[in-house]
């Protein structure tokens, strides 16, 4: 009898992980398949005044405008940024997990119970504001071939995302900051995914589903309007 509640017991217990497997793996596929096949966008052929700048690392993605500009048309973000920054400061912004964002810094600091949470949509979101030099944007991260029209709509869908009449988040480290922001975080709603639907706006191409950093860059490395570099 005992043995044989363990072999039923087993058998759940297998089925679950072959579940979960396969799951991961139509996940991963979804977004390999989403990144080769990306929706093209419509782009002129002209490029604007204000430099824009997409930044990554392995797991997240950034938009990066110079702070003398993102004083004139994104205000709110401004005023979260320290006052007596160098005239050549910019300024990245990007959507995601509050709390993975300030507990999660580095792969080495990845907590399970964090991103866990994060991925029911449990902590709030923000969008984060990070300062460093234009120069260091020009060495580290890919121009985005946008003109005035369009850069204007890109930084519409970033003020559209900042949460209305709420109270500040706690900042991080020293060099960003925090505001509240709309949505909440999963699967399908990753830091990602909202760069994914900004590039849209903008008319530049993008993955459908983007839940990782290679599905937004992939597509643009694709896109023959791509500015050259």
């Amino acid at each position: 009898m005992i043995l044989r509640l363990l072999l039923r017991f087993a058998r759940y217990v297998l089925f679950a992980v072959t579940g979960l497997v396969a799951l991961l793996a139509f996940y991963m596929g979804a977004a390999l398949w989403s990144a080769a096949l990306p929706e093209h966008g419509q782009l002129s052929q002209t490029h604007g005044a204000v430099p824009v700048s997409l930044c990554h690392d392995v797991i997240h993605t950034d938009f990066a405008l110079p702070l003398s500009h993102v004083r004139d048309t994104l205000p709110e973000i401004a005023e979260a940024v320290p006052e007596g920054l160098p005239e050549d400061t910019a300024i990245l912004m990007g959507w995601g997990d509050y709390e993975f964002f300030t507990k999660i810094t580095t792969l080495d600091e990845f907590d399970a119970g964090v991103a866990g949470k994060a991925m029911l949509g449990l902590h709030p979101a923000a969008l984060r504001i990070q300062w460093t030099t234009q120069a260091y944007i020009a060495q580290a991260c890919t121009p985005l071939a946008l003109d005035d029209e369009n850069r204007a709509k890109l930084e519409r869908f970033i003020a559209a995302s900042l949460m209305e009449a709420a109270p500040p988040l706690p900042d991080g480290r020293y060099g960003e900051a925090y505001l509240p922001a709309t949505g909440r975080y999963s699967p399908l709603h990753t830091c990602n995914q909202w760069t994914s639907r900004a590039l849209k706006a903008a008319g530049l191409s993008r993955a459908r589903f983007a839940p990782f950093s290679f599905s937004v860059l992939w597509p643009l490395d694709a896109d023959p309007a791509k500015p050259e570099t």
